[in-house]
């Protein structure tokens, strides 16, 4: 197995998002935990079968999971190991870092993640909606403080600008204080 550059905090990081999406606990990333994440999500936020968001859901989590398999699965098991996740990560890490910026595909799940949750349609998340989300996530931190600590301009709404600097924080602060950190992981 290949030797991470991956400081400490980014592995604790990205291995807390990698425990996140391991819904059964079984140490590899498979179609189905990204199916039970999408339910997760369906029940925590309310949403019948047949609404648009439901739908929405589960065809941007399985496109998510089939970009993450087609990424990282070296040895073609269909699955994702954590060390592969990691590799995956890393990559994305040096692309991001060299850019400067976030990637097209980032600022595109920016904005389908507000017009997803965006439950009073303002274009924007607020506290309630990212106390869902943060519910949904499966995280236990307090969501009042987390999102004092990531509404960098205090207005009480995350905007795309906001959702795009804390998801690039994210990707490649080595800072474990960093509010992106917590934008995708809670606490870790």
């Amino acid at each position: 197995m290949e030797q991470s550059t991956l400081s400490a905090p980014l592995v604790r990081k990205f291995s807390a998002l990698f425990a996140r999406c391991d819904r059964n606990g079984d140490g590899v990333l498979s179609e189905e935990d990204f199916r039970a994440q999408a339910q997760h999500i369906q029940q925590i936020f309310g949403w019948a079968d047949d609404d648009r968001r439901t739908k929405r859901l589960f065809a941007d989590r399985g496109e998510l999971f089939h970009r993450l398999v087609s990424g990282a699965d070296k040895d073609r098991s269909g699955t994702v190991s954590l060390p592969e996740f990691l590799r995956y990560f890393e990559r994305q890490i040096v692309v991001f870092r060299a850019a400067g910026a976030a990637s097209p595909w980032l600022l595109s799940s920016c904005r389908d993640l507000i017009d997803l949750i965006d439950q009073d349609n303002s274009g924007s998340i607020c506290a309630e909606e990212f106390a869902k989300l943060l519910s949904a996530q499966g995280s236990s931190a307090d969501a009042a403080t987390l999102f004092g600590k990531l509404d960098r301009n205090g207005d009480g709404r995350l905007t795309l600008d906001e959702l795009l600097a804390l998801s690039f924080e994210f990707m490649t602060s080595d800072d474990p204080q960093a509010p992106g950190n917590q934008f995708f992981c809670g606490d870790f």
